[in-house]
């Protein structure tokens, strides 16, 4: 599907429950328009989660001027993201910090059996996404959460912190902070 590879969470195939090719996951839901059960009274057609920004931007489906790009250096930058699958509303679908992708998720559409409104982060190599856990081991930031590669207390040395200020879903936005240094 999409000619990409499965989706990969803790160096396993199908682990990342977040993205459609890791499909048959937990976060589908009953096809809105095929409502057929089976026998167990089951719905036979079910969709989602949706496809997940890093492998959107990897197949050329995801517009440019909808991604927020961190610089080669950010200090507490704030960004306001808006859920992926919310093309309407004005505003960042994603950010991208060095090979990191961060996307706002909501239940809504495709993602609508999801557990609840995060953000998740990913990378693309070669022809596959891999889902990046939080600094607590979380597959996905909420609020006050963040996502570390490096070490803060050292002056040198690369750095990336992204932080969960806020996740709004009334307003539909989530609000990181984000630091980089190269």
């Amino acid at each position: 599907m999409y000619a990409l590879d499965h989706s990969r969470a803790g160096g396993v195939e199908y682990r990342d429950s977040w993205d459609v090719m890791s499909n048959r996951g937990p976060f589908m839901t009953p096809h809105p328009v095929y409502t057929e059960l089976d026998g167990n009274g089951q719905p036979i057609w079910r969709i989602g989660p949706g496809l997940n920004a890093a492998n959107m931007q990897g197949r050329g489906r995801l517009d440019t001027s909808r991604v927020w790009q961190a610089g080669a250096t950010e200090s507490d930058r704030v960004v306001d993201l808006r859920p992926l699958r919310s093309r309407g509303l004005a505003g960042y679908l994603c950010a991208r910090v060095g090979p990191y992708v961060f996307e706002f998720r909501v239940k809504q559409e495709w993602d609508a059996a999801i557990s609840q409104a995060c953000v998740l982060v990913h990378e693309f190599n070669g022809n596959q996404s891999v889902l990046l856990p939080t600094t607590n081991g979380h597959q996905d930031l909420r609020a006050g959460d963040e996502f570390l590669r490096g070490h803060p207390a050292s002056a040198t040395g690369t750095l990336v912190r992204v932080k969960a200020l806020s996740i709004d879903v009334g307003t539909r936005t989530a609000r990181l902070s984000v630091t980089r240094r190269p």
